[in-house]
């Protein structure tokens, strides 16, 4: 089976969520993500 997962973002700005890049290479860690 595949996992579930639920994510609740609470949003301080009205354009909704910007990313905020922060170079971390945490990914190539994970070689379907990267």
């Amino acid at each position: 089976s595949e996992p579930n997962f639920t994510a609740i973002r609470i949003f301080d700005n009205p354009e909704g969520w910007i990313a905020q890049f922060t170079g971390d290479d945490i990914a190539s860690a994970y070689p379907r993500l990267a």
